[in-house]
């Protein structure tokens, strides 16, 4: 179709799928700032992620025993020199 190439570009749209360092999405709440909790950084995977990641969720905001260890999601993962161990 050599007459799109006349065609001026009238709009775009990127649908970023932000994906963390190491691959793991971040959930839980954020040291630091006072009531900020996280769900995200899924990257492509959010749809097959996203039950497991609304139940961990939903459970560590309530209080809940998670149904699985949240400790890899973490968000204070990425502050550098924050150990885990001492929560």
């Amino acid at each position: 179709m050599p007459a799109l190439g006349e065609l001026g570009v009238t709009g775009a749209w990127s649908g970023v799928r932000p994906t963390t360092p190491d691959g793991f999405p971040i959930i839980g709440w954020v040291p630091a700032v006072d009531g900020l909790f996280v769900a995200g950084g899924h990257g492509g995977a959010g749809v097959v992620l996203g039950g497991g990641s609304a139940r961990l969720a939903a459970q560590l905001l309530v209080g809940e025993t998670p149904f699985t260890d949240p400790s890899p999601f973490d968000p204070v993962r990425f502050v550098t020199g924050y150990d885990l161990s001492s929560d």
